[in-house]
């Protein structure tokens, strides 16, 4: 099979959880074994339970393994459940055990199901509700081990695999099925949408299992394959018949990586010490039973991990940790798993820690992974004996490019000098920063051909040798152009790994220099991130030479439409350090003055290299943009810093010098990594999706405006505390209409102004309302002095999205009054505004 199909397949190899001999002869049991384990205690919790419950029309059984933590709380992990399984709360309280069990499909309608009851030697005796009404549920406590694997399935159409399924099963030492269900991870064509294994036997590399599909189409379904050792795939048919009638077609399926319900237990004991390690303000020191000596993440070393910890102990008391939600754990390494979803030995699951700031305060969530993610420290396992935290034992991610890191800029060599590269916050909203007000999943590079106006010639002006407007300056780039062509950077492979696409963007449109294409690569390596290049003009020779072979596509001539992938699956291997491609670069002539260069501006400005590229990597189940310079390493990563930290204050910088009066904006953004990543995509706070929120369309309103919610980096050398209202509570506001509409307000004075791109600082935020300072309008009451604008909104954030009501503007924040919003307020593309994160067009 292609990788194409391969990739296509792989939609959820992020979920893998998954363990078992091969080859085991597995059926559905008459009994489970309900042996009494050997504990002190008739009521401890701690060991791997079994039980069913009704879920979605079908009786399901689960297999999960449970800890006890000193205080009362109970933690742990669902075996036997596919899709996003969870446990999010437990406690137990004498003899009764309280569970929150969670199940997030891929369309995301969440059940939780609240299980309650009293546990004994051997069994729980309860109820579980899913809020129609708590039914009996009984779980058996189990102490053989348990082995769970997961394994893919997809529906071939046309040599293409569609309808992906993940579906998971748990057998014993003996072979005999415990517990097992599935999921439609796209739709519910193949199996149906949700349901259980009613039996699973593989014999050799022959498999047949039959399901059973809950609502809305209760139905059953056989599959039969077999395995190929060689490509890693199962090949075969199924059938169904269910509410709809009967159907049949061509399988095509992969197994992901296993795991044993003892290696489960260790590794929840791991995470408790490090909780109670947290909880009893226990200093990690250099070394912990729950972390590797050899630990290595991303440069980051086992004194970084655990220095990072004590940090935490230092800044607040009474912290409370819970690792919780743990919706993946790999432990068992098997050759036949498709390298694709091959994630190795690692443990998937969110971390909540708060505390009391020794500052002062009140208790605060400082850790909340869900809702914030961050580098994922914690994922990467290894059993040396025991169960510890490995890391991914990768070095920092480097930049892809060779470079030194300047005072104030990133210092690249090339055939022609050096390119002086300035680059923006990841996430940022505001220009320079970034071109996106929704946020920016990557970082915009400016790859200056100058280091500063000295290598600038004054064509245009006063002679005196300083920018200013009005002027006309240009950089000398030969009669040819070829002093501006031999400038241009080349982008390099940072690791070992594979060119998995390339994509054709668009034909040459004038813009850019030499007027190229626009191209953008794709490059896969082992350690589960891509790199997407983009904005490229060229690929490099060694590499454009490998294509036209493979393909006979010759990249420097190449005319197609845009989006067209031009690679169709191959795959080719690249080297650390390989010469990959060229940005494309941004150098007009001067008008007159042939042999110089400057940018797009009309007059100011140095020729620069446009240098983008974004990074997926791990978060949580998934894999979503990250914030590159959150891989570098610690060193890496503050040099990095330290390099934005003086651009970002010197009012001569090629980047802000000219932007400098928006320093308000921009300013608020000097933050590298402004969050590691764009998720979640949800609705949990204001800032899921970099904050950004575009209107729903419906049968008043169209999808035309934008607002976002900008937190400030108040930490950073770019931000002025003088530069806002003393009421500013760290956050910023942006609203826009898709380009070119501008949106029309009704000014205090009476006046109807044209506002392109309103800014302004939040002064309040609760919990249902926003107090607005909108800044640089241009609104000049009576023809005196800029003057800015007060507005109160009311909002909803639930699970259809964001409700704003816009109230009225006012000259103070007194006369700015707070409108009402009712639960029956319709969307009216006026004062009431629905929003969620499907991106619209024109932004």
């Amino acid at each position: 099979m292609t990788r194409l199909a391969a990739r296509s397949l792989s939609i959820l190899s992020w979920a893998v959880l998954v363990a078992s001999p091969a080859a085991a002869q597995i059926s559905t049991p008459e009994a489970l074994s309900s042996a009494a384990p050997a504990t002190p205690s008739p009521y401890v919790v701690t060991g791997a339970w079994v039980g069913a419950f009704d879920l979605g029309g079908v009786r399901r059984r689960v297999a999960m393994v449970l800890r006890e933590r000193a205080r009362g709380d109970v933690f742990g992990y669902v075996l036997g459940g596919n899709g996003w399984w969870t446990i999010t709360d437990g406690s137990l309280r004498g003899n009764r055990l309280e569970l929150t069990l969670v199940v997030t499909p891929e369309d995301g309608q969440t059940t939780s199901l609240a299980i309650s009851g009293i546990v004994g030697v051997s069994t729980f005796t309860g109820t579980s509700d899913d809020g129609s009404g708590p039914q009996a549920l009984t779980l058996r406590r189990r102490k053989d081990v348990l082995h769970a694997r997961r394994l893919f399935f997809a529906d071939v159409v046309g040599g293409n695999p569609v309808s992906v399924v993940t579906l998971a099963v748990v057998h014993d030492d003996a072979g005999r099925l415990v517990a097992g269900g599935f999921e439609g991870a796209q739709d519910c064509d193949l199996l149906g949408c949700l349901g259980k294994v009613t039996s699973f036997s593989e014999v050799g590399n022959n498999l047949t299992i039959s399901v059973r599909s809950g609502d809305p189409c209760p139905g059953t379904a056989t599959l039969t394959a077999s395995f190929d050792p060689l490509s890693l795939f199962y090949s075969g048919t199924w059938t169904r018949n269910d509410c709809n009638g009967s159907a049949a077609g061509v399988l095509l399926g992969a197994r992901g990586t296993r795991t044993r319900s003892d290696d489960v237990l260790e590794i929840l004991d791991r995470l408790d010490e490090l909780a109670d390690c947290f909880e009893a303000s226990v200093p990690f020191g250099s070394s912990h039973p729950a972390v590797s000596s050899s630990y290595l993440n991303f440069g980051r070393l086992e004194a970084d991990l655990l220095g990072g910890f004590d940090k935490e102990l230092a800044a607040y008391t009474g912290i409370r940790a819970e690792f919780h939600s743990i919706y993946q754990i790999a432990t068992v390494a098997d050759p036949t798993t498709l390298p694709d979803f091959d994630v190795g030995e690692l443990v998937t699951f969110e971390e909540l820690r708060s505390g009391i700031p020794v500052a002062g305060g009140a208790r605060e969530q400082y850790i909340d992974t869900r809702v914030r993610p961050t580098q994922p420290l914690l994922r990467n396992w290894a059993n040396e004996g025991e169960w510890v935290i490995k890391g991914n034992q990768l070095p920092g991610f480097d930049l892809p490019f060779d470079y030194t890191v300047g005072a104030s800029a990133l210092e690249i060599p090339t055939p022609g000098g050096t390119v002086y590269a300035s680059f923006g916050s990841w996430g940022a909203h505001f220009g320079p920063m970034t071109g996106h007000p929704n946020g920016d999943a990557k970082g915009n590079g400016i790859g200056f051909l100058t280091q500063d106006e000295s290598d600038m010639t004054e064509l245009v002006g006063n002679g005196n040798g300083t920018y200013e407007l009005g002027e006309t300056w240009g950089y000398w780039g030969g009669l040819t152009g070829d002093l501006v062509r031999n400038k241009t950077p080349v982008y390099k492979a940072v690791w070992d790994g594979t060119v998995v696409a390339l994509q054709y963007n668009g034909a040459p449109s004038g813009f850019y220099f030499d007027d190229p294409p626009h191209w953008e690569l794709f490059i896969d390596f082992e350690n589960t991130l891509e790199l997407r290049l983009g904005h490229l003009g060229s690929i490099a020779d060694p590499l454009r030479l490998q294509i036209l072979a493979l393909t006979g596509i010759d990249t420097s001539t190449y005319v197609g439409a845009p989006g067209d992938e031009i690679l169709g699956g191959i795959e080719i291997p690249v080297s650390t350090g390989d010469e990959l491609c060229y940005p494309q670069m941004i150098a007009d002539p001067v008008p007159g003055f042939p042999g110089y260069f400057k940018d797009k501006s009309p007059t100011l400005g140095p020729p620069w290299a446009q240098m983008e590229w974004s990074m997926l990597g791990p978060v949580g189940m998934d894999r979503a943009d990250v914030c590159h310079y959150d891989l570098m390493g610690p060193a890496a990563g503050a040099a990095l810093q330290g390099m934005i930290d003086v651009e970002v204050v010197d009012p001569l910088s090629q980047r802000y010098r000219f932007i400098w009066n928006e320093k308000w904006l921009w300013g608020a953004e000097g933050r590298a990594c402004m969050a590691y990543t764009n998720e979640p995509q949800d609705f949990s706070s204001l800032y899921t999706q970099l904050g950004g929120w575009f209107e729903i369309d419906g049968p008043a309103t169209t999808t035309d405006e934008l607002v976002s919610f900008v937190p400030m980096a108040t930490e950073t050398a770019a931000f002025e505390p003088a530069l806002y209202d003393p009421a500013n509570v760290g956050w910023l506001l942006v609203r826009q209409r898709a380009f070119p509409t501008s949106l029309t307000w009704l000014m205090p004075d009476g006046s109807n102004l044209m506002v392109a791109y309103p800014r302004a600082e939040v002064l309040d935020l609760q919990g249902d309302q926003l107090l607005l300072k909108w800044r640089d309008l241009g609104y000049k009451p009576g023809g005196g002095p800029e003057t800015p604008v007060y507005q109160r909104a009311a909002y909803v954030l639930d699970g259809n999205g964001l409700k704003v009501k816009w109230g009225v503007l006012a000259n103070t924040p007194a006369g700015a009054l707070l409108p009402v919003l009712l639960p029956t307020d319709p969307c009216n593309d006026v004062d009431v505004i629905c929003y969620d994160h499907t991106h619209q067009l024109g932004f």
